[in-house]
């Protein structure tokens, strides 16, 4: 976990990075956090091997952050691995917003086949979060979002058994699909190449529309509900 960047509000970010930093604090846009209106972002990397939190001390991790998150408004990010994090840590830290890019919702062998990342999921040897079935707490949106992509396609499936909870949103990208130029995995690199990308997340994270900038850059999509 590295040191929190300063800002002025009362709303701290945290962002969970994919593996080896992916769409996280390898990647530090220059000026992106301005519109957040946010007081310090928190940028947690799981370090390999990396485990999807089954190696981490959950409630070590809470206490370390509790001097930088008390009596402040949080708002969580995460990409891929950093998705599954962020929604799994959403019960224990009670953020208000949650936004994550094609997350996984297990890497448990029994739960889902992921031919992905074999060099860390083969050697986890204890699965203390089989899932995300119980992480979604009521007080905190939820917004998921993925390309087309048949590896994220089973994850996209078990998201969406939670389409019905009115505080979580799963959505699909029908133009970003996988092909040998375009990974559909990332689809914050989808968002950013139509330079929506920040417009999206300040307008979930500040309560507003995200259909009106989809309807303007003509995205098409399926899940949103506001």
């Amino acid at each position: 976990m590295s040191s929190p960047q300063e800002r002025s509000s009362n709303r701290v970010l945290i962002w969970f990075s994919g593996i080896a930093g992916a769409l996280g604090s390898k990647a530090r846009p220059s000026g992106f956090f301005k519109s957040l209106n946010i007081d310090s972002i928190i940028w947690v990397d799981e370090k390999a091997p990396f485990s999807w939190g089954n190696s981490i001390d959950i409630e070590e991790l809470c206490k370390t952050l509790l001097p930088l998150t008390k009596n402040k408004e949080l708002l969580f990010f995460g990409n891929s691995m950093g998705g599954f994090l962020a929604i799994l840590l959403s019960k224990y830290l009670k953020p208000i917003k949650v936004i994550t890019m094609n997350p996984q919702y297990s890497v448990h062998p029994d739960i889902i086949l992921e031919k992905r990342w074999p060099e860390f999921i083969n050697v986890i040897t204890q699965f203390k979060h089989k899932d995300l079935t119980n992480s979604f707490i009521p007080d905190t949106d939820y917004a998921i979002m993925f390309g087309v992509d048949d590896q994220d396609e089973l994850h996209f499936r078990l998201f969406n058994t939670h389409r019905n909870l009115p505080n979580v949103q799963i959505i699909k990208f029908l133009d970003y699909k996988t092909n040998l130029d375009n990974a559909a995995h990332q689809a914050g690199v989808y968002l950013n190449r139509l330079g929506i990308f920040r417009d999206v997340i300040a307008n979930f994270y500040n309560s507003k529309s995200l259909k009106e900038i989809f309807i303007k850059n003509s995205v098409r999509y399926t899940g949103l509900k506001h």
